[in-house]
């Protein structure tokens, strides 16, 4: 059908559906016959009268049009009719790295040659300059597999700037308040302080990780959990994960990762550096064929759809989505997961419902609490005791991966809140000794006082953890 006001657009078949939005299949079409595939991003109808979401949506499409990078996906139009608000991108056939990552560990070169694209897609974004050349300080802030595209070409791109952040951006994060995919937004980030660039370097970190080793990095039974290891677990090095992959590799995945910022590499760019002379990068003819071999089967799929599209045939039924889309699910063109909401405190009186994956860290204070009643509890029980044995999870971490075992989907984005970890003295990221892993410190231990689960469940469907089964 054509979109209403918009008689240059045709809107096809959905082909993903994500947390702000369902993206289509599209058309542009011109004069003399001239037609071209597009893809068409649809704010959510739901969204589409909260001023946020909606100056959100715009934000993204205007901070994306500044960025001229060929691993990035260009942004052509924005389009407005009645109360619906389209975002019209270049079509791209593919698929996530998430899904890739799906059939088990990615080869060293062929994940050399997706994160030199993708590093490459982030450092022309950092470097993207408004119409006057002044610096936007563009900060993506949800790097992740699934915001990484893989396209048949062989090349890799960075997809979704719906969160990201800009200084002369419209929507601004209200202090306090942190955006992105819990598990891979890096412990400042977390903890309510400014996003940089170095923060996107750590979430590019944790993704490389888990593409070389092919499991995630930060799990656990919930929220809390995997906010306990992010902050205070020196995560096991990738060849000792993934025997595999060279020992090249854990210097660069370690630096990535370091807890404290400024030892970080200062930019993607020189990351990129250090990841290309870990080993020698597939060309863009292997990645392709990886892909296929992991995710042929629907793009044969999305392809026969864009197909039938073009041909005005409408027999053809649409791939199969799922909606809202999981945190592995594939967009042709985004990379979009649902919203999710970690609370570590009781829920004020009738609090205004904000976007659902942004948290206020108003209950920062009962979380630095939790955790610094832990941290007391831990050291008192390891004062004087002998050396802790390698706990079961850590000892299954420092296991062979398996070849073919598929990367659990990453959860939705979340939100928390919490102190930050005392900085360790600076030093030459090149010189200094990496800290050795080992098994994680012990959590703290949940009470038996109601803990069964350690969280009520609201009316919106928010957690809410009890602070006594955390002491």
């Amino acid at each position: 059908m054509a979109l209403d006001a918009l008689e240059r657009y045709d809107l096809g078949p959905a082909i993903a559906s994500g947390g702000m939005g369902t993206v289509h299949v599209g058309r542009i079409r011109g004069a003399e016959g001239f037609s071209r595939v597009v893809a068409i991003k649809c704010l959510r109808a739901e969204l589409a009268g909260d001023a946020e979401h909606v100056t959100m949506f715009i934000d993204e499409a205007r901070m994306a049009s500044r960025i001229r990078h060929a691993n990035v996906v260009p942004t052509l139009d924005v389009c407005r009719s009645g109360g619906d608000l389209w975002i019209v991108m270049e079509y791209v056939a593919g698929e996530s790295l998430a899904r890739l990552m799906e059939a088990g560990p990615i080869e060293p070169a062929i994940a050399i040659a997706i994160f030199h694209d993708a590093l490459s897609g982030l450092d022309g974004a950092h470097g993207a300059t408004d119409a006057s050349g002044a610096p936007l300080g563009l900060v993506h802030r949800d790097v992740s597999p699934q915001n990484v595209l893989v396209g048949v070409d062989g090349v890799a791109r960075i997809v979704d700037f719906g969160i990201a952040k800009a200084q002369n951006r419209a929507s601004v994060t209200r202090s306090g308040e942190y955006k992105g995919k819990f598990g891979y937004a890096p412990p400042e980030v977390v903890q309510g302080k400014k996003a940089t660039v170095r923060s996107d370097v750590y979430s590019a970190g944790v993704t490389l990780w888990e593409a070389l080793v092919g499991k995630r990095l930060f799990v656990g039974d919930n929220d809390a959990t995997v906010l306990y290891d992010m902050l205070e677990w020196i995560p096991t090095p990738v060849s000792v994960a993934a025997p595999h992959v060279g020992a090249a590799f854990d210097a660069v995945v370690a630096r990535a990762l370091e807890k404290d910022p400024d030892k970080r590499f200062a930019s993607a760019r020189e990351m990129l550096d250090a990841l290309e002379a870990c080993a020698k990068r597939a060309g863009a003819r292997d990645v392709a064929r990886a892909l296929s071999g992991a995710a042929g089967d629907s793009l044969a799929e999305r392809a026969e759809l864009v197909r039938a599209f073009e041909e005005g045939r409408e027999s053809v039924a649409p791939p199969t989505m799922r909606d809202p889309a999981p945190a592995g699910q594939v967009t042709a063109v985004m990379g979009e997961t649902p919203s999710g909401t970690v609370r570590m405190a009781p829920p004020r009186a009738a609090p205004p419902r904000r976007a659902p994956w942004i948290v206020p860290v108003a209950v920062a204070g009962a979380l630095v609490a939790l955790l610094s009643i832990s941290g007391a509890v831990i050291r008192m029980r390891m004062h004087g005791s002998p050396a802790p044995q390698m706990t079961e999870k850590a000892a299954d971490e420092a296991k062979p991966a398996a070849p073919k075992a598929p990367i659990e989907p990453a959860p939705a984005p979340s939100s928390a809140s919490v102190a930050e970890p005392a900085p360790t003295p600076a030093s030459s990221a090149s010189a200094a000794p990496r800290p050795r892993s080992g098994p994680k410190p012990p959590r703290p231990a949940a009470s038996t006082k109601s803990c069964q689960p350690p969280f009520t469940v609201d009316a919106f469907g928010d957690k809410h953890y009890k602070p006594e089964c955390f002491q």
